[in-house]
Parts: structure tokens; C-alpha cells; sequence
């Protein structure tokens, strides 16, 4: 791309380029700014108003016209925003709806001020000479309805030079609540504002001008005296304070304040004649030992004197006898801090038994017990010290929330002599304690409920409803007591115990199942995919030697067929000669799906029932499906070979499921006898021919139809309803007799199995698919999703396994929306990253732990 209409405000140097590549022009743009080349000086333009209606949306986007992103015309544009607020106030009005007469009069009288205005601020802020020590100057101002800021650059030269670098108009929200809309609130939210722009103004001018002080200016007393004061103040106010107290803050008289030209606006004409706004104060451009002395002043270096704090003394004065016991109490301790019964009553019983000493002895006792305190050797808590806490803990709870008038009469409720509400109830003569018989008051919103229930459940051994509720009520009368147990218990859907959700967790419910793959429902040849498995061992006789045999099944995926071998051993030379035999007589697969090898590694660590055979299976098979003669004939014959996803064996539930039918077959014949390597071979055969004749649509017996069956595919010789016969061909010479040979059977062999086949998949697609469709249901309505870094707990594959022993886990990443690869440790997901490992895992064995659940509520 050719660069070229090159602008600049130097003339030496634009010079140097040829003149087809310059453009001779006043006027110009630099970064959308309109700018007078000759002066360098920038220009903002304020756009006429024409048009005779005025809506709320012409009103919102005449407004935004005005490019200024410093805000150096921010004044001329406030008062347009002002009446922008106020046509807010007066209504819903639609965007396109006419204002109102008094509106619409307001609103051209101000654009009259507008209609060719314009401003012009020199390009160059201050000198560009090194060694110069830079200060921002930031002043701020706030009226009744709207904050002003103005930042000045100031630079030590000779003579000082200051402009303004940065102007900042913002309307008061309508939403600020009135006791936020005092002045002194305004004046202290716009030094917050100034300061939040100081900051942004220094990122920027780092680089050219290094910024050595920042000076914050307002013309209230009161901002200094916040940030002076030491006394505690509300949210609001302490928020504020907090940020402007990192700056150095000064008073300046109203009439010296340009921020005051920000807050209060101005028009375009009164602005660009300003010499304050921008220029700034005149004393800005003289030495600092000729500034006014402010009225105020604060100073972040300055040493403050800390204010004594004598948590002794504070004490002793809660103990005073002129405020009720209940309120000393109350400034004391907090009961929402604590989340254990226990704690609470104890910390109690030791601030009672301090108050008492400090009653007694006075500020000598109580130092000799904070001495004790730190050596520890204060005594443990007696009897009495405990109930005497628990008894003030009922009193201050039922203070706050004291029983109604109904439920004073339905409970029968009355006021016992240790000042505690009991509810009287009518087994007086039943031998049981007062307290039983008369159980304390106690509101299910108290702060305490959610600490008894926690004791309850402990010391019920994790009871239930029942058992928390029937322990409670020993002691306490609680209100709405099954309902607040049962919501504790699965506080929205997950467990408030830690023990409890490890033994009641769900495993994550699937999302909605994904179509079929194509292996299942797609092609034109069976056995394209296989399903392949090992099913055993059987003991065979050879000799007088019992030996071991395995079953090999190969599953076509599409057809439902199925194919077994004989292997004598799970070495990789015997399947190698298994799986050329089934080649040999049925065809080469392209894919090969079967379990995962780091399937039968987790199993082996977790199934402790699981007998030596079985493992030694296992492993076997680990070691077969990794051999390199295996992988060297996959390759050699172009097929691939999909794993499972670990502990998940229903992926690959379309040949387990035949094995079990095998397995039926196999086992009822072969009963207690042993067998010969023969006569195992030759029963798989017959149990390979019978499990091929099985139907694989359903037809009632109404129907003339015969079912559809994997041996049709398979063996187009086999007697079966899908033989053709084909009308004879019409009689033209009844003198000619056609001799039959073998190269016409033949071809007519060919063209029936042809037509056999075409009619087998066309049966397929009616019957057979539509039948899976049939028998789908969804049964996933709300599924649940994992998290990233979301802990777990892991089900390794055994339902014997009890859930104690089960890991804990992190969800790493996400592959599908049913797998996930977590990062599995030992006791905990804290442990090191060398003492974890990274396993791919199916939702439906992974288990969301209680906190998790809380988090997504």
C-alpha cells in the first residue's frame, strides 16, 4: 500500500517528501480531532441543531456529538446533560415522542449557544525541556447536581508554566439517595473522583513528563477535615476517605477553583474566554513561597500522633452497673462469628468470668489476667460457668426475637424465674427434669439455631430429621423445628456436612444423550467396525491337563453380528492368529473398538474382592494391546483402534451385552463337564450360528413379515425369508430349450445374493433403526455440568468399594459434555504435582462434593 497526504506542522521537514505525496491543506485531523496545522492548535466543534422536533433520542445523540475525549469543553456540555436528567424526571417518555413545550423551548435556547461554537486548545501542553520537575495540580468541585474536575500540568520553568491537561463534568445520579446529596458528601465524592483522574493522567504523561507531586485542591473545609479526622465514620464517608488520603489536599478559595466552572457549566462562548479554566489560578504560575496560605491543609507525611487504645480500660467500662447485662453483652461478642456451639458458650463463660473479676478487683485483676491468659494457666471452665453462658445466650436471642402472641397462647408459653421463656407442656406427671418437661423458647431465625443444629447432628452420629429434632427438644422449643432441620440438612440441594454429602453425593447428571456414531447407524458392509472383548477363562482338558481358554468375540457394530475364536493364552502371538482368522473369514475392520487398558489398572487398586485370576486377566491384556507386533499389524492393515474412556465399560454396552447372551448359552450347556480344545471350539461355532439367528425387530404374530437377522448378511445360503425368486422370463419359442451350464448358475447365484443383500439393508433402515428409536427414552431432564478446578470425589469402578475410601480429585479440563480429565492425588488435591496423576473419566463416576454445590447456589 502506497502512504501517502502527508500533513505536519513542520515545514523543514515535510519538505523532504516528494509533493505528490503531501497534501498543501490548512486544516487537518489528528486522532479525530479537527487541527489548524499553521497554529497547532486542536479545534472542537459543537454541532448545530436544526430540526424542529425534539425527542428523547435526538436529545441523547446531539449530545454525544461533541468529540472531546480530555474533556477540555466538558463546562459547555454539561448543561445540555443537566436537562437531559430532567427530561428524565418527568416521565417515561418513548424515544421517538415529541418533548414537552417547556422542554423543547429549553432545549433550543441551549442549542443556540452550540450552533457554530467552537474551542481551541493548544496542541502543546507545556515545555518538552529535560530535567523540568513536573507536578499535577487537580481541583474539584461539586454543586447540587453535578461533580467538576480539572487537572493542570505545572512545570518549574522559567517562567512557570500551567495548563490545563484534563476537565471532567458529571451529573449527580438520580439514583444517589438524599442522605448521600448533602454538599459535604458531594464535595468528598468529587475529590474521590479527582483522584481516580490524577491517577489516569499520571499513567499516561510517565513517559514525557515524570510526575514528582500531586497536589489535590478543593474549595470545602470539610474534605480536609475527613481526611484529617481520626473519628469513625459510615461506609460511604470511610470508603473515600480511604482513597484521597494517599494525596496531598489543600483549600482553595471559590473564586481560585476552575473545577468550579466544571460542576456549575458554562457556555461555549463564556468557556473559550476563560482564562481560568485554562490556565488555572494565576499563583499556579509563581513560586510556591508565594502561594495564599490555605485554610487547611493535609499532608500524607505528616506523623500522627496514634490514638491510645487501652483494651482494658475499654473492658472495664462495659462492666459498667449503669447499662443492663444483656447490652454489655452485646458489644462483646458476635454470634454470627461462630460456627461451633461449643466456642461460642465457652468464649461466653470466660468473658463472665473476666467481667466479674474486674468487678471484684478491679484493673489489678484484670492485668494479672491477661498475664495469665498469655502463660497459660488460666483454669478450666466449671460447670456452673457454662450454664450460667448458656442461659445468657438464650436470654440476649430471645430479646431480639420473643415469642408472638400466638405463639404465647398455642405453646403456652410463660416466663420462668431464671427470666427465660419456656413452652409449658402437659407432662408434668411424668417424671421428667423441668427442663425437658418446660423446653426454652427458641425462634428459627436466631443466629444461634444454626450452631445447635450443627451440635445436634454431631452428636446424634449424623442423625436425621427425627433423631435432630427429638435431641433439640431436651432443651430447646424450636419453631418451625422439622422444616429449619430439613432445610439445614440440604440447604438448596446440597449438604451442610461434610461427612453426610460424601455419603449421599450423586454423580453428575448426564446432559442429553448425543446421537448415535456412525459405526451404529451408517454403511453398507458389516463388520466395517467391531466391538472386540475377552470373555472367560474356561478350563479345557488337554491330555490329562487342565489348561486355561479364552473366548474372543469380534461384534459387527452395524449388523449386531458376531464372530468368536478360540485363544489359548492372552499373548500377543495367539491374538495376533485370532484376529487373522477372523480377517480371513470375514473381512478387514477399519476400526477396532474395545476397553481401555488403564481401565482394568484402576480396577486392580480398588476391588479388593476381585480374585487373583481376574487381575492376572487384566494385565495380560494391559500388556497385549500394547505390544509392538500388535501395533505393527494394525498398521500393516490400515485399521484403527479406539479405546473407551476409562471406568466407563457401558461405552461399550453393544458387545458387552452379547457376551452375556454368549455367556448364557456357554454355560447352561457346558454345566459342570470339562471339555476338550475341540469341543470348546466347535460349541462356540454353534453359539456364534444360534446368537446370528436371533431377530433384531420385534413382529407380532398378525404380521407375514419375517424378522430381521444378522446370519441374513452373513450367509446368503442360509435358508431364509429373504430368498428371491424371480419370475421366468416370458416364452417366445416353445421349440427352444436353453441348456443349462455352470457359468449361468453362477451368475444367477451372484444376482440373487446381490438382490439378498439390497433387500437386507433396506429392511435394515426400516426395521432395525427405527426400532432403536423406539426404544430410546430420555431420561437426563436436568442435567448438571462440572466446573473447571471443581473437587470431586472419584468412584474407581467397583460398587463394593464404601465411599470412605473413595479419592478426592480436580476437574482439570473438559473434553466433551460427558468426559472430563481430572487430576486425581492421594488424601487430598493438595498433595504435589509429582504424587497426582491425570486420568480422563466419565461424568456418571464423578461425584460433586457439598461445596461445590453451595457455590453454584
Amino acid at each position: 500500500m502506497n502512504v501517502r497526504e502527508f500533513i505536519a506542522n513542520a515545514p523543514e521537514e515535510i519538505r523532504k517528501l516528494p509533493k505528490e505525496d503531501i497534501i498543501d491543506k490548512e486544516d487537518g485531523k489528528l486522532l479525530g480531532l479537527g487541527w489548524n496545522i499553521s497554529k497547532d492548535e486542536f479545534q472542537i466543534k459543537f454541532p448545530t441543531y436544526k430540526e424542529e422536533k425534539v425527542t428523547r433520542r435526538k436529545v441523547l445523540a446531539q449530545i454525544a456529538r461533541p468529540f472531546d475525549p480530555l474533556g477540555f469543553g466538558a463546562p459547555a456540555i454539561l448543561p445540555a446533560k443537566l436537562l437531559r436528567q430532567e427530561i428524565e424526571r418527568e416521565g417515561k417518555l418513548s424515544w421517538d415522542k415529541d418533548l414537552s413545550s417547556a422542554m423543547t423551548d429549553k432545549w433550543k435556547e441551549l442549542m443556540k449557544h452550540w450552533e457554530g461554537a467552537h474551542l481551541t486548545v493548544p496542541r502543546m501542553a507545556c515545555s518538552k525541556a529535560k530535567n523540568l520537575k513536573a507536578e499535577l495540580h487537580v481541583f474539584t468541585d461539586a454543586s447540587s447536581s453535578a461533580f467538576g474536575a480539572a487537572i493542570y500540568l505545572r512545570i518549574e520553568d522559567d517562567p512557570f508554566d500551567c495548563n490545563l491537561i484534563f476537565g471532567k463534568s458529571l451529573v449527580v445520579p438520580a439514583s444517589l439517595p438524599s442522605t448521600r446529596r448533602t454538599i459535604p458528601c458531594l464535595e468528598l465524592h468529587a475529590a474521590m473522583l479527582g483522584t481516580k483522574y490524577a491517577k489516569f493522567v499520571r499513567e499516561q504523561l510517565e513517559k514525557e513528563y515524570p510526575i514528582e507531586r500531586i497536589i489535590l485542591w478543593t474549595d470545602a473545609i470539610d474534605v480536609i477535615d475527613y481526611a484529617l479526622s481520626e473519628k469513625k465514620q459510615d461506609r460511604f464517608i470511610k470508603n473515600r476517605v480511604n482513597k484521597i488520603r494517599d494525596y496531598e489536599i489543600r483549600h482553595v478559595d471559590g473564586e481560585n477553583n476552575p473545577a468550579d466552572i466544571a460542576s456549575r457549566g458554562a457556555t461555549p462562548e463564556e468557556l473559550a474566554s476563560h482564562t481560568l479554566w485554562w490556565k488555572g489560578p494565576t499563583f499556579l504560575r509563581q513560586p510556591e513561597t508565594k502561594w495564599p496560605e490555605p485554610k487547611r491543609i493535609y499532608d500524607p507525611l505528616a506523623k500522627r500522633e496514634p490514638k491510645e487504645e487501652n483494651p482494658l480500660y475499654e473492658m472495664s467500662l462495659a462492666a459498667k452497673q449503669n447499662y443492663p447485662p444483656e447490652a454489655q453483652e452485646n458489644s462483646l461478642i458476635d454470634f454470627t462469628r461462630f460456627s461451633n456451639w461449643n466456642r461460642l458458650v465457652n468464649c461466653m463463660a470466660y468473658v463472665l468470668r473476666a467481667k466479674e473479676a474486674f468487678k471484684k478487683q478491679g484493673r489489678q485483676a484484670a492485668s494479672a489476667l491477661v498475664r495469665r491468659k498469655e502463660k497459660r494457666e488460666i483454669e478450666s471452665l466449671t460447670v456452673k460457668e457454662v450454664s450460667e453462658a448458656e442461659k445468657l445466650i438464650s436470654i440476649r436471642v430471645q430479646r431480639y426475637y420473643p415469642p408472638t402472641e400466638d405463639e404465647t397462647r398455642n405453646l403456652n408459653i410463660f416466663q420462668a424465674d431464671d427470666q427465660l421463656f419456656r413452652a409449658k407442656g402437659r407432662l408434668a406427671n411424668s417424671g421428667l427434669n423441668f427442663q425437658a418437661n418446660n423446653p426454652i423458647y427458641l425462634n428459627h431465625r436466631a443466629p444461634i439455631v444454626r450452631l445447635l443444629l450443627r451440635r445436634a447432628h454431631l452428636n446424634t452420629k449424623h442423625g436425621g430429621l427425627e433423631l435432630m429434632n427429638t435431641y433439640l427438644r431436651q432443651e430447646y422449643w424450636m419453631t418451625r423445628s422439622r422444616r429449619t432441620i430439613n432445610n439445614w440438612l440440604r440447604a438448596k440441594g446440597a449438604m451442610r456436612c461434610g461427612a453426610c454429602a460424601r455419603w449421599q453425593a450423586k454423580p453428575f447428571t448426564l446432559p442429553k444423550a448425543p446421537d448415535l456414531p456412525t459405526s451404529r447407524t451408517a454403511g453398507r458392509a458389516a463388520f466395517q467396525a467391531v466391538g472386540l472383548d475377552y470373555f472367560g477363562p474356561f478350563r479345557v482338558l488337554q491330555g490329562e491337563e487342565e489348561i486355561k481358554c479364552w473366548g474372543a468375540i469380534f461384534t459387527c457394530a452395524l449388523t449386531r453380528a458376531v464372530h468368536l475364536e478360540v485363544v489359548t493364552d492372552c499373548t500377543s502371538e495367539k491374538f495376533l492368529l485370532a484376529l487373522t482368522r477372523f480377517i480371513r473369514r470375514r473381512r478387514p475392520p477399519k476400526v477396532i473398538i474395545s476397553d481401555n487398558a488403564p481401565t482394568f489398572v484402576l480396577a486392580s487398586k480398588v476391588i479388593q474382592d476381585l480374585n487373583q485370576e481376574e487381575i492376572n486377566q487384566k494385565k495380560e491384556w494391559i500388556e497385549l494391546i500394547s505390544s509392538n507386533r500388535i501395533q505393527d499389524f494394525l498398521l500393516l492393515n490400515k485399521i484403527q483402534w479406539n479405546f473407551n474412556t476409562p471406568a466407563a465399560p457401558w461405552r461399550g454396552g453393544f458387545y458387552e451385552r452379547l457376551i452375556g447372551s454368549i455367556k448364557k448359552h456357554l454355560y447352561r450347556t457346558i454345566g459342570r463337564r470339562k471339555l476338550t480344545h475341540e469341543e470348546l471350539e466347535t460349541l462356540l461355532i454353534e453359539v456364534e450360528r444360534i446368537v446370528n439367528e436371533r431377530p433384531l425387530t420385534y413382529y407380532t404374530s398378525e404380521e407375514v413379515a419375517h424378522p430381521l437377522r444378522p446370519i441374513d448378511i452373513l450367509d446368503c445360503s442360509a435358508g431364509n425369508p429373504f430368498d428371491i425368486h424371480l419370475s421366468p422370463e416370458p416364452d417366445w419359442d416353445n421349440d427352444y430349450e436353453e441348456q443349462p451350464s455352470t457359468r449361468s448358475a453362477l451368475l444367477e447365484a451372484h444376482k440373487k445374493a446381490l438382490q439378498k443383500s439390497h433387500k437386507f439393508w433396506e429392511t435394515w433402515k426400516s426395521d432395525y433403526l427405527m426400532s432403536l428409536r423406539e426404544k430410546w427414552r430420555s431420561k437426563n431432564k436436568d442435567p448438571t455440568f462440572p466446573k473447571l478446578n471443581q473437587v470431586v470425589l472419584m468412584n474407581e469402578g467397583h460398587e463394593k468399594c464404601p465411599r470412605s475410601l473413595w479419592k478426592m480429585a480436580k476437574i482439570e479440563e473438559i473434553l466433551s459434555g460427558r468426559t472430563v480429565k481430572v487430576r486425581m492425588g492421594g488424601k487430598s488435591t493438595k498433595e504435589p504435582p509429582q504424587s497426582s496423576t491425570l486420568s480422563n473419566w466419565k461424568m456418571k463416576k464423578i461425584h460433586p462434593t457439598t461445596k461445590q454445590h453451595e457455590q453454584k447456589s
